[in-house]
């Protein structure tokens, strides 16, 4: 059941501060990746990544608010195909232990790269002086959203195969 209509969230429809931006404030160094309604990114102490920032890696062209500070960019850029090598890597072996009907191997194969698309970006920006990272995972949101219409018990043993995979995704984290 969906009562409203989706939207385009973005951070200029914000009317109050971010925890992160609270956190900066205090003086804090902040990483924030892939969270929602981040665009356009704005950083006063820290990384942003906006929820558009894998879009503007993966096309190219002129950055316009999704990365700040901006200067991140171009090293970003360069390197995304290793990157991507990188997560694709990472995810593959995550899901190399887990058995799942042939239904859910590819929605599990998306959700999973995602993930390690982001845990990726994130692992290039931050550093040992952060003091907060925040960072969202679509995986577990795509997974649920596509089983919606699978019985209880097959929904259920999908989710579980995903909490491992992210388990797996994890452990370095």
């Amino acid at each position: 059941l969906q009562l409203t209509r989706p939207s385009i969230a973005s951070g200029t429809e914000r009317q109050e501060k971010t925890f992160w931006e609270v956190a900066a404030a205090a003086g804090l160094r902040t990483v924030v990746v892939n969270w929602w309604a981040t665009w356009p990114a704005v950083s006063t102490n820290g990384v942003v990544l906006s929820d558009r920032a894998t879009l503007r890696l993966e096309h190219g062209g002129p950055l316009d608010g999704e990365i700040a500070p901006g200067s991140l960019y171009p090293t970003l850029a360069a390197r995304w195909p290793e990157l991507r090598g990188r997560a694709g890597t990472l995810a593959a072996a995550a899901l190399s232990t887990i058995r799942v009907s042939d239904g859910a191997v590819a929605v599990l194969r998306r959700s999973a790269e995602l993930d390690a698309l982001i845990l990726v970006l994130t692992a290039e920006v931050t550093s040992p002086r952060d003091d907060l990272t925040a960072v969202y995972l679509p995986g577990l949101d795509i997974t649920q959203r596509a089983l919606s219409s699978e019985s209880p018990s097959d929904r259920s043993a999908t989710l579980e195969a995903y909490y491992v995979v992210l388990d797996a995704l994890l452990a370095d984290v």
